[in-house]
């Protein structure tokens, strides 16, 4: 009696998170969820612009400006990379001249455009970083032969780009979203270089 109501908790709680697993991949609010599913043709800034303020917008705007923000959107792939310490697998330090040794590519328009969203939206933030930038994500696109690079530290919430326009610079929402896509994204993509 103990094992079949052990089995039938088990088999509960299993149902309940696959339900709720489910309602999150639904999800297609950039500021709350993870969706998978969902493609959007629009482009991501067109897509979140609407929903910030004209503050939020103003800060976006110096922090990637829209030039940055068009190759990005209009890129037919994103490059991230990092850093796999050998030994204990954590992700190291992308210092000056770090050549990675780890990257996923994103050619997939939705998660792509999810990834993009929440940046921006993280990038919108009133928030300041710290003074530490250690990044350990760097994040490349081109498109029609014009570039972009940035370097992401999310311990200090800040990061630097530049363009073929130029560069620029800021900082992150604290408790960034695009941190938690990044991080799928590698876990389901990512492979040594």
């Amino acid at each position: 009696m103990k094992n079949f109501a052990l089995i039938a908790l088990i088999t509960i709680v299993f149902t309940s998170c696959k339900s709720v697993e489910s309602q999150q991949i639904s999800s297609s609010n950039p500021k709350t969820e993870t969706n998978l599913t969902k493609v959007d043709t629009t482009l991501a800034s067109e897509n979140l612009l609407k929903n910030l303020t004209k503050k939020q917008k103003q800060q976006l705007d110096e922090r990637i400006p829209p030039k940055v923000r068009e190759i990005l959107d209009k890129a037919d792939e994103i490059n991230i990379y990092y850093n796999i310490d050998k030994d204990t697998q954590e992700l190291e330090v992308l210092r000056f001249k770090t050549v990675p040794n780890a990257g996923a590519r994103l050619s997939d328009a939705a998660l792509k455009k999810q990834l993009l969203e929440s940046f921006y939206y993280d990038s919108s933030s009133d928030e300041s970083g710290a003074m530490c930038f250690s990044p350990r994500h760097k994040i490349t696109a081109k498109y029609n032969n014009k570039t972009v690079e940035l370097d992401i530290c999310y311990q200090c919430s800040n990061f630097e780009g530049k363009s073929s326009d130029g560069k620029f610079f800021g900082s992150l929402a604290h408790e960034s979203k695009s941190l938690l896509i990044i991080n799928e994204i590698i876990e389901k993509d990512g492979t040594e270089l």
